[in-house]
């Protein structure tokens, strides 16, 4: 039987993430291995890739015999994440066909989620479309986010310029920008 559980002390990281993940896509492939946790997905346009790891040095246990694929419907999963409080470990368990999510601190509640088929076609090759790209840069997600808020008050599109020193965000409607 394949075993994976973790232990994180620290679930807002989990949850900060999953929240933000989950706004582009609805559910997505975890991938466990040895080092952690991976999330390679796209939105269903493929206008959006999402590149996301959380090393198993975030965790306070975590053990895991094979690599596999643990399909789940995201917003499900952080429903979860946000029932947790101050304190509290957030203990994740592979079980059959079904992900065991145990919050524990001054009480303990368990939850189960089902496992799902995660089509391939809306898990792009992380490799084939970095080719296509000529810039990288990497901005704290705080400022990222904030921006983000902001171009909602436009429209909800978003154009990014990076130069050297500099990332621009532009959000423009008919009206207003």
């Amino acid at each position: 039987m394949l075993v994976f559980e973790a232990a994180l002390d620290d679930i807002s990281l989990l949850r900060e993430s999953i929240s933000t993940i989950s706004e582009l896509i609805d559910e997505a492939e975890l991938h466990v291995g040895s080092e952690g946790i991976e999330i390679i997905a796209a939105d269903r346009a493929v206008v959006a890739v999402i590149n996301f790891s959380l090393s198993k040095n975030a965790f306070k246990e975590y053990k895991c015999d094979q690599e596999q694929k643990i399909g789940i419907n995201l917003m499900n999963f952080l429903q979860v994440l946000r029932r947790a409080q101050s304190g509290e470990t957030l203990k994740i368990k592979l079980d059959g066909n079904k992900l065991t999510l145990t919050l524990e601190g001054e009480s303990k509640r368990r939850f189960t989620l089902p496992l799902i088929d995660v089509s391939k076609e809306e898990t792009p090759e992380i490799s084939k479309l970095e080719a296509g790209f000529s810039s990288t840069f990497t901005v704290d997600s705080e400022i990222l986010n904030s921006g983000i808020e902001d171009a909602e008050l436009i429209t909800d599109s978003v154009i990014f310029t990076i130069r050297k020193d500099m990332l621009n965000m532009m959000a423009e409607s008919d009206s207003s920008s």
